[in-house]
């Protein structure tokens, strides 16, 4: 999901969240190195508390060289200033001493945003003891991040608020297929319409019900929610994107979806609003969907906890093999919760029945998508 975010609200979430927008590495000349070296990996040790470190950590140019840890199971290597603004994601590193209180931070990003944990430790005897005291979140104005050339792990990493694109509830699958696709320029973008089939299918032993599309019916259309793309089809199975785009549910507040939350509360599915799908039935549906990426990869600014860098159409022209996309419809209109709440639920109950009802996204498994013969 691409957001933007005016100067003066980054200013306040850098208030807010102790932020440094100048990327200071450190502040203070009185730290020992030895202490410093165990300080910082004391914190990695957190970072990697529950997954492992994958090879060789990055960190800014900016940490003094006698800080780095030489010992250990990490390996660190120091970035040259040249090499920042084409890394995917490395960590920025602050310690300040306050009289005998070491005040640290960890911020993992790229050269525009990062975010991360703020600690304080206190030497007790003669061991370091740890507290997580905040998180902390910085953006460079005016830094553009044009590609990922280095990088530690993944070359590129979008974390952002999205649903789980597994299942969340059994029995509707539903495949796509790119039937045509074209491509153009559009300022510093690249904007491509897609057309899919669409194959829904029951892969349960009951019935399931779902809403009809707007072909068929007016008030019940499929809400196009998200677009998500991976190098792989394994990638794309496992939730690991390059590019992420979330629309959100559909929060029109028109009153037809009263009308229409009153024409579903019936004692059995409508025919004129719903579909049953036998099991092993299959129902074909038409769609066309926009994909809009930009020209460079891209940093962009932030709300909530999205970091990292998407890939661009320069970077995706250079690979010379297909992507994988994945999509999401809203089967279910969410104005209708809005004036009956849990309605879907409390049906599905009520037409146990007929079947079981799906009141919920729906996302596509992995389809290819070839840009080969796009040049806008």
């Amino acid at each position: 999901m691409r957001a933007s975010v005016t100067l003066p609200l980054l200013l306040l979430l850098a208030t807010i969240f102790g932020a440094s927008l100048t990327g200071i590495s450190q502040k203070s000349d009185s730290l020992k190195p030895a202490d410093a070296q165990t300080i910082i990996t004391m914190m990695f040790e957190l970072e990697f508390k529950e997954r492992e470190s994958t090879g060789e950590i990055l960190i800014s140019p900016r940490l003094k060289k006698e800080w780095i840890p030489t010992n250990g199971d990490f390996k660190f290597r120091q970035l040259a200033y040249s090499e920042e603004k084409n890394v995917a994601e490395y960590y920025e590193i602050s310690l300040q001493s306050q009289s005998g209180v070491v005040l640290a931070s960890l911020n993992k990003g790229d050269a525009c945003v990062k975010a991360g944990r703020r600690y304080s430790f206190e030497k007790r005897g003669a061991e370091w003891v740890a507290k997580e005291v905040g998180s902390i979140r910085s953006h460079s104005p005016g830094i553009t991040c044009p590609g990922c050339v280095v990088g530690s792990g993944r070359r590129y990493t979008v974390e952002e608020w999205r649903p789980n694109t597994n299942q969340r509830q059994p029995g509707l699958r539903l495949n796509a297929k790119i039937t045509d696709l074209s491509c153009s320029r559009v300022a510093n973008y690249v904007s491509c319409e897609i057309g899919l089939n669409l194959d829904f299918s029951n892969t349960s032993q009951l019935p399931v019900i779902f809403m009809k599309p707007f072909e068929e019916n007016p008030e019940g259309s499929y809400t196009h929610c998200a677009t998500y793309v991976a190098y792989t089809r394994t990638a794309a199975s496992q939730d690991e994107f390059i590019d992420s785009s979330y629309f959100g549910s559909n929060y029109s507040g028109l009153q037809k979806y009263k009308v229409m939350a009153n024409e579903i509360d019936q004692a059995e599915p409508s025919e004129k609003l719903f579909r049953t799908l036998k099991p092993g039935e299959v129902v074909a549906w038409k769609r066309k969907i926009q994909y809009t990426v930009s020209q460079e990869n891209a940093c962009d600014s932030v709300i909530g906890s999205t970091i990292g860098t998407e890939i661009g159409w320069r970077e995706i022209k250079k690979l010379n093999q297909p992507l994988w996309m994945r999509v999401s419809f809203e089967l279910w209109p969410v104005d209708i919760e809005r004036y009956k709440q849990n309605l879907g639920m409390r049906l599905n109950y009520k037409w146990e029945k007929f079947g079981s009802l799906w009141a919920d996204e729906l996302v596509s498994e992995p389809f290819e998508l070839d840009f080969s013969k796009q040049n806008p």
